[in-house]
């Protein structure tokens, strides 16, 4: 039996479009086609799309993903570029260049992978002004071309996410807050609002806990424990959505407690400082993961939706992450309490029912009483 086989590593990609295609059976042997895995972030310094061959063939899928003449280009073979547009006219050319730098971990595929990367800025859009991105991927002996189209999720930098994600009609809205303060009292919530930025379909949260165990011979290590709150799909694209994470205080602790664990000559944990996590992915990215039912799976048959034309299959799209870090405050210092976790969240973290057993403390506080 003769099938058509799609490789791809799901956690290099964050990104969908808008056609579906179910033709994918109607290629014939030696039609050229390729698997595409990009995406476009402008707060990166570099951004990396991977391209593989989709081919027909007998026999074993895992067997033919070691073969790396049977999956990925050599180079020269295939071009990749990106070309932004204004009113339909190219406004600017990003060129993707090969690399082996980022391999994949040893398993199903061959690990001598090469991709295309640019460290060319790809630039947040001024407002009110939206640029297309119009990706082209040639293949250089057929001259057989391959495109897609996005755009930028806007308005969503470190520098400006409290007045992009944030504004008057928000109550509570957590860019605006200067402390942050998670309490044990039953059924009350932790705020966490904000404003959907403009091209995002998916939003997502959550919340990590930065700390330093220390052991009985003296020896330190510096960990994080992750609170996720997974997703939320915006009802448009069109931006200014309010984003409801808000979850209740003991859930968190809860979540600490059991999912924190002292390992053999623990002797304490010392929390530092807490990271608030917010991704952003276009359009395509959501119709993809959610059409295609995406598992994780390295390997799969050829997917329901793409956005990749000519008998192309994947996924070319946009997203962003910004990351507020707020440190646990330090009562010892004499310092402002703005950008803080507020005393009392640490206390409570010290001498909780939930994380008690863990020995937490803050910085410059005596070691936590135990339980």
């Amino acid at each position: 039996m003769r099938k058509i086989f799609v490789f791809g590593v799901l956690s290099f990609v964050l990104l969908v479009s808008n056609s579906c295609k179910n033709d994918l059976d109607s290629l014939a042997p030696y039609v050229e086609s390729v698997a595409v895995y990009g995406l476009i972030d402008p707060n990166d310094s570099v951004n990396y799309i991977r391209v593989n061959r989709v081919f027909l063939g007998q026999g074993n899928a895992n067997e033919i993903a070691q073969i790396q003449d049977s999956v990925y280009f050599k180079p020269n073979e295939a071009s990749v570029i990106v070309e932004k547009y204004w009113n339909n006219i190219k406004k600017q050319t990003y060129v993707f260049s090969e690399t082996y730098e980022v391999p994949l971990q040893p398993g199903t595929f061959n690990t001598n992978q090469l991709i295309y990367k640019s460290t060319q800025k790809f630039k947040s859009d001024s407002s009110g002004k939206y640029f297309e991105y119009k990706l082209i991927v040639k293949v250089s002996e057929t001259g057989k071309e391959f495109t897609a189209t996005t755009k930028l999720i806007e308005g969503v930098t470190p520098a400006n996410s409290g007045s992009a994600l944030c504004n008057a009609g928000i109550q509570n809205c957590f860019f605006t807050q200067g402390s942050y303060g998670i309490t044990t009292v039953s059924n009350a919530s932790s705020n966490m609002k904000f404003l959907s930025p403009v091209n995002a379909a998916i939003c997502g949260f959550k919340m990590r806990l930065y700390y330093t165990t220390e052991y009985l011979n003296g020896t330190r290590e510096n960990k994080y424990f992750d609170f996720v709150q997974g997703n939320q799909v915006t009802s448009s694209t069109g931006g200014d959505e309010v984003m409801d994470f808000s979850f209740k205080g003991l859930q968190w602790y809860t979540a600490v407690g059991s999912g924190i664990q002292n390992e053999p000559n623990f002797k304490e944990h010392q929390a530092d400082s807490m990271g608030f996590i917010f991704n952003f992915g276009g359009n395509e990215y959501n119709l993809y993961r959610t059409i295609n039912n995406i598992s994780g799976s390295f390997g799969q048959e050829k997917p329901i939706y793409t956005n990749i034309s000519n008998g192309g299959v994947g996924v070319f799209s946009s997203r962003t992450k910004i990351t507020v870090i707020k440190k646990m405050f330090n009562y010892t210092g004499g310092g402002s309490q703005v950008n803080v976790i507020t005393q009392p969240t640490v206390q409570n973290l010290m001498n909780s029912t939930m994380t008690c057993h863990l020995h937490f403390r803050g910085p410059n506080w005596p070691v936590g009483p135990g339980c």
